[in-house]
């Protein structure tokens, strides 16, 4: 069954994230395995993954790293950039995403005609123009894993796994947030 996936803050080969965000890793190589396992126990090659942001800090000069890198991510992937994705986006897209965003408004409609509509930004403080729409981010890391509308889709609240768009209606439902 093809799937719609939502994830951010991997932070790949990024060290010192490790420490800033208590991730239980002793080196960025052992945190890059374990984020790509656990992505690719997920995502089938089929499904789409919305990345919203700091994918990686690697510079212009990793063009190879990034294509091996995403290369090893199944799926049809979109990046929302995040405030450490400073590429030119026309070189996300040669290394392997699909399309590049600075904010996206995500709808979907279910085979039972149940639209979503969600609204996709790295930092959730975007969130305040629309109060009333749920919105997808990252950013924050662990500070929370939902708060009002906003629901932090970033792997370090989500134990490194991506989250499928059932889980985050799951949550959405959960936590009363019909908007």
């Amino acid at each position: 069954m093809i799937q719609t996936w939502f994830t951010a803050d991997q932070h790949f080969s990024h060290f010192n994230i490790i420490k800033y965000a208590n991730r239980p890793f002793k080196s960025s190589e052992g945190m890059d395995y374990e984020i790509v396992r656990r992505y690719q126990e997920k995502v089938s090659e089929g499904d789409t993954v919305y990345f919203i942001g700091d994918f990686s800090l690697r510079g212009a000069g990793y063009r190879n790293w990034y294509k091996k890198m995403l290369d090893n991510l199944p799926g049809t992937k979109i990046l929302i950039l995040g405030s450490h994705d400073e590429l030119n986006p026309f070189m996300y897209v040669d290394v392997g995403f699909q399309s590049v965003h600075t904010f996206l408004d995500f709808q979907f409609s279910g085979v039972f005609q149940e639209h979503l509509h969600y609204y996709l930004h790295h930092d959730p403080a975007a969130s305040i123009i629309a109060p009333r729409v749920p919105w997808l981010c990252g950013h924050i890391h662990q500070l929370f894993s939902t708060l009002h509308n906003v629901i932090n889709v970033g792997v370090d609240v989500r134990n490194f796994y991506p989250m499928s768009l059932k889980e985050v209606r799951s949550e959405e439902r959960r936590v009363g947030k019909e908007c």
